[in-house]
């Protein structure tokens, strides 16, 4: 069909539908509206049914010809509101199939695809429009009461869907909101404890040092400071193989501050910026009793104990660095062990560790200090032997002090090598065998301090040659034999101590040269007969502040004991 329909036309176009309708039923009679009354005496119940069904015949007309409530039956029905308030057969149908609600949504999907399956409001296929509303009443028989039971139920059940339907959807619209925003909050929940969690992530993670993927400028003088150490010989791999060593840690300390003036691989002194490092890790830096400036990136000459040579601008030139001469930390609770490193001060003058707690043995490389003065490390709680190595490479070593600790073994003899010695301090330690006799070499021996170990043998004639000897301390010894005429040379004498060790025999009259003579200590011992008048003379003139032996009251020939009548102390 072409073009606008008259309402002939539609009428007749209404009338061909239900035609349709009383076909698919098969009760022609009841369908028609001319014939009212023609046939209704045969039977009370069929013309009450026949009433009936002609209202719903008469309310489905008006409903399909109602042209003014197309728009609303388009919201009603779901389908795309029309273009003109006028109806197309097909939307009559439609409306039809409308009125009678779930089995009519069949047909109604039905007639609405011919619709729209050529864009236009006239379909293009009558035939299955028309097939659609026969199966729908094929496959109800017969409308039910409740359907067609009073006249106008149809537009009353549009009406009533209608609303249900806009209530529906008014629900359905705002339960699709709530869905959205019940998703966009558990979105922001969710983005909340990502990034909290990053935050706890981050900061776990920031107190580990991961290392960088690319090598960066530290890293770079890091990697150079560790070759110029080892180029001087100051750092081996060997060292590092523990990294909880010492040399490891202050490896460690040299690279992060590669980048620093102080430590960068250019400074000629780096290699004893890295030693001053280790004796401060290996001597347990942390708890001296002072400790200032130590471990800076101000050189190392401000150091507490640091002292170099120089002058000030010199040292300034590198940065506060400069050749180390002294070393300094007696009596500053310096515990750990000596390391080996400290040969690395070619130019060291004095290094003085006594009065602390270092424990452990003296390295055996231990040397090689040219310019050494002093070597003080009494005192402390040391062991073992004392390296010959020590005494060897030190030529101008002065002071030896390494008394008051746990020493054991024997004199080296090496310590007459050290021809330029005036002080040796060994007293206290676990020495044994003789005093060697190299130490005729020491001419400049002013103090020699031997006292409270277990030395054993005659004095050494090499003793009686130390021309410039003031102090001579032997006591607590084992020493044998007896006393010579030889002391008479040492003229500058001031103190004897030969008390508590094993000498015979009685006192030589040999002391009327040493005028300096203050203090002598030979109790203890098994000496007998007279106390020389050369030594009483001593007394008698005020020099002799001290005398002391193991006396006896008589004269008896064989008798132990010194006859001493100018002792001041007898025992």
């Amino acid at each position: 069909m072409s073009g606008r329909k008259t309402n002939e036309e539609r009428q007749q176009e209404v009338d061909r539908q239900l035609a349709l309708m009383k076909a698919a039923i098969g009760d022609e009679d009841i369908f028609d509206s001319d014939s009212s009354d023609s046939d209704s005496d045969d039977s009370g119940q069929l013309r009450q049914r026949s009433n009936t069904t002609r209202d719903a015949v008469a309310s489905a007309r008006r409903f399909l010809m109602d042209d003014d409530d197309d728009y609303d039956d388009a919201i009603v029905l779901g389908f795309p509101r029309p273009m003109t308030p006028k109806k197309s057969p097909a939307k009559l149908h439609v409306k039809m199939a409308a009125g009678m609600g779930n089995q009519g949504k069949g047909a109604r999907d039905s007639i609405w695809d011919s619709v729209r399956s050529d864009g236009s409001e006239q379909s293009q296929q009558p035939q299955s429009v028309r097939q659609s509303l026969s199966n729908l009443f094929l496959q109800s028989k017969r409308p039910s009461a409740k359907r067609l039971g009073s006249p106008g139920i149809w537009n009353d059940a549009d009406a009533t869907e209608g609303e249900e339907f806009i209530q529906e959807n008014s629900k359905s619209k705002f339960s699709y909101l709530a869905c959205m925003w019940g998703t966009v909050l558990w979105l922001i929940a969710l983005g909340s404890l990502f990034v909290f969690g990053y935050y706890i992530y981050d900061f776990g993670t920031s107190f580990q040092h991961a290392p960088a993927p690319i090598e960066s400028p530290a890293e770079e003088h890091s990697e150079d400071s560790k070759a110029a150490l080892m180029k001087h010989g100051v750092l081996t791999e060997a060292v590092l193989d523990d990294p909880n060593s010492p040399q490891a840690a202050a490896l460690r300390w040299i690279e992060e501050n590669s980048s620093q003036a102080s430590s960068n691989k250019h400074n000629p002194y780096l290699a004893q910026r890295y030693a001053l490092a280790v004796v401060y890790y290996s001597m347990d830096g942390q708890h001296w009793t002072n400790s200032d400036g130590w471990l800076s990136n101000e050189g190392y000459c401000k150091w507490y104990g640091v002292q170099c040579l120089g002058t000030e601008g010199s040292i300034e030139k590198h940065f506060g660095n400069g050749p180390v001469f002294e070393l300094n930390l007696s009596s500053n609770e310096v515990k750990g062990t000596i390391p080996v490193e400290l040969n690395t001060f070619k130019d060291l003058f004095f290094l003085d560790l006594q009065d602390n707690a270092l424990e452990g043995t003296i390295p055996d490389e231990l040397g090689g200090w040219s310019a050494l003065r002093m070597f003080s490390i009494a005192h402390n709680d040391l062991y073992g032997s004392i390296p010959p190595t020590l005494l060897s490479t030190s030529a101008d070593l002065r002071v030896l002090n390494a008394g008051h600790n746990g020493f054991t073994g024997t004199i080296p003899p090496e310590l007459g090598t050290a021809t330029k010695l005036r002080e040796i301090r060994l007293e206290y330690n676990s020495l044994y065998g003789h005093i060697p006799d190299s130490v005729r070499d020491l001419d400049r021996m002013e103090t020699l301090h031997l006292a409270g170990n277990k030395l054993g043998g005659s004095l050494p004639s090499g003793i009686y040659d130390m021309a410039r000897l003031e102090a001579l301390y032997l006591h607590d010894n084992s020493l044998t034999g007896h006393l010579s005429n030889n002391f008479a040379s040492l003229s500058h004498l001031e103190l004897l101590t030969l008390n508590h060790n094993q000498l015979v025999g009685t006192i030589p009259n040999v002391f009327a040269n040493s005028r300096h003579l203050q203090e002598v200590h030979l109790h203890g011992n098994e000496l007998s007969g007279n106390m020389p008048r050369s030594v009483c003379s001593l007394t008698t003139e005020h020099k002799l502040t001290y005398l002391s032996a193991t006396c006896t009251q008589t004269k008896v020939e064989g008798e132990m004991g010194v006859h001493c009548e100018c002792c001041t102390d007898c025992k």
